[in-house]
């Protein structure tokens, strides 16, 4: 990285003297330089720690959605169990009417003689 010019003014210069004016400029690149390690420090701590925290959150999703694909699975099941009960329900109900109605008809061909003709 370049180092920052730092202008002095002429009345601090003028006070400090030209070696006070350098050993001030000195301190300040000194305390620039040192702040800017430490962010770099922090910085790559927190992208470190961003990282790890990001990376759990992915195994909670992760988890989260392979609990969910089960949930899912067991309502499906349920849903296919109750509808083929209701499935069979229905066909015997359909075939029950249906013979009922045979049976009725039976009956009535059979009572009524003449509705044969």
């Amino acid at each position: 990285m370049s180092v920052p010019v730092v202008n002095v003014p002429r009345v601090l210069r003028e006070k400090l003297g030209e070696d006070g004016a350098d050993a001030l400029v000195g301190l300040l690149n000194s305390v620039q330089a040192s702040r800017r390690e430490d962010l770099e420090v922090l910085t790559d701590r927190f992208e470190r720690r961003l990282g790890e925290e990001l990376a759990k959150v992915r195994a909670d999703i992760a988890g989260l959605e392979s609990r969910l694909v089960r949930e899912i699975g067991g309502v499906e099941s349920g849903l296919v169990r109750e509808m083929s009960a209701w499935e069979t329900r229905v066909r015997g109900f359909v075939f029950g009417a249906v013979g009922v109605g045979v049976a009725f008809l039976t009956l009535v061909i059979t009572l009524f003689p003449w509705l044969n003709h």
